[in-house]
């Protein structure tokens, strides 16, 4: 844990690595390692890993199967598929791990009980209501 006095707390923590039994120095592509230590305005970092294409499809196929499977048009499917991954980049942005996403996609974790228990608290109602109006 690294602390840092108010008065000299940074953004971003800057550094290289060096291995003291060989005397080598690693970066980042002649450039220092950066990490991010405060999240932007809003709670949340403003980069967002790309989200694999398997864990979209497995993603929206959890929703739809929450919805009920109904008979949809590809257009509506479309939708409901940018839904979907809207919905795991906001959750990612706001701090919810990925390998948490693949445990719902995945069925380890029911994504009605996942809803309830972390979408709403982190999203909150009107992420609920917007997903809702799409059925």
């Amino acid at each position: 844990v690294i602390e840092l006095p108010p008065n000299e707390a940074s953004n971003v923590l800057n550094f290289v690595l060096k291995d003291d039994a060989t005397n080598t120095w690693y970066d980042n592509n002649n450039s220092n390692f950066s990490v991010s230590l405060r999240a932007e305005e809003g709670g949340s970092s403003s980069h967002v890993e790309v989200l694999p294409k398997q864990l979209c499809d497995k993603w929206a196929w959890v929703r739809w199967d929450f919805q009920g499977r109904a008979t949809r048009s590809e257009q509506q499917a479309n939708t409901d598929y940018d839904l979907g991954v809207e919905e795991m980049t906001s959750l990612l942005a706001k701090g919810r791990a990925l390998d948490e996403l693949w445990s719902v996609a995945e069925s380890k974790w029911k994504y009605s009980d996942y809803r309830e228990k972390v979408i709403r608290s982190t999203l909150g109602e009107e992420w609920l209501a917007k997903g809702e109006a799409n059925k």
